[in-house]
């Protein structure tokens, strides 16, 4: 199995949206559901279900993930970094509109640590914050959040990347504290440096149908046997 960068994994969505042809919202709903199966399969519907998202398209998997999980009974919160009106990548857009007009999912704006409840020990916080396109260490208010939940005695999963994590090198900085990381279609170069380990607790890799050709024609300096 090859081991793409960051670069080529955004290549290769983009192979396949044009390949397809699929839209990037309908390939983000596919990445969303390929990772509620794998948690559905791994979690009891009986824990709550509280999910972190940015403003991104890793948010925008956030929120369509807190839609499709309610529909398969689990309790969910969704929590969103701003506001309304701030500005967002168009699938995240979409995909909170989405949640909002079908109102299952309560939904919390947070501008600080202080807008959060505090989880009880059965909360599962799902991490949909930053994901593998980051290429700076978190600061600030993001990294605010980030230690927030590393705090909490609670398990914690990342959606394809733990948020902090740059997927081609060991990192430094906040980084978020997966017990669990489901990351989508090829493993990241990051996950190989024992410095990362903590980070990414056990980890998977589930195929959301990115396009084989550009799979195969794909160079990589580096593969998994």
């Amino acid at each position: 199995m090859k081991i793409a960068s960051a670069a080529q994994i955004r290549a290769l969505d983009q192979a396949t949206i044009e390949k397809e042809p699929i839209t990037s919202y309908d390939l983000m709903e596919r990445a969303s559901k390929t990772f509620c199966d794998w948690f559905a399969d791994n979690f009891s519907e009986d824990r709550p279900v509280w999910i972190f998202c940015g403003t991104g398209n890793n948010g925008g998997d956030g929120l369509a993930i807190a839609r499709i999980l309610q529909k398969r009974f689990f309790s969910v919160r969704a929590f969103v970094g701003g506001t309304e009106t701030d500005t967002r990548s168009p699938d995240n857009q979409k995909n909170l509109i989405r949640l909002q007009e079908e109102k299952n999912v309560p939904i919390t704006f947070f501008h600080n640590v202080g807008d959060f409840p505090y989880p009880d020990a059965s909360v599962i916080l799902i991490d949909a914050l930053f994901g593998s396109g980051l290429n700076r260490p978190i600061e600030g208010f993001w990294k605010d959040v980030i230690m927030w939940l590393n705090e909490k005695s609670c398990e914690r999963v990342a959606v394809d990347v733990p948020s902090g994590l740059m997927a081609d090198q060991a990192s430094t900085g906040t980084i978020f504290l997966a017990d669990h990381t489901l990351s989508f279609e090829l493993p990241k170069l990051a996950f190989f440096f024992p410095e990362n380990g903590p980070f990414l607790g056990n980890w998977d890799i589930a195929s959301i149908g990115l396009d084989a050709s550009s799979i195969e024609d794909m160079d990589s300096h580096y593969q998994v046997i």
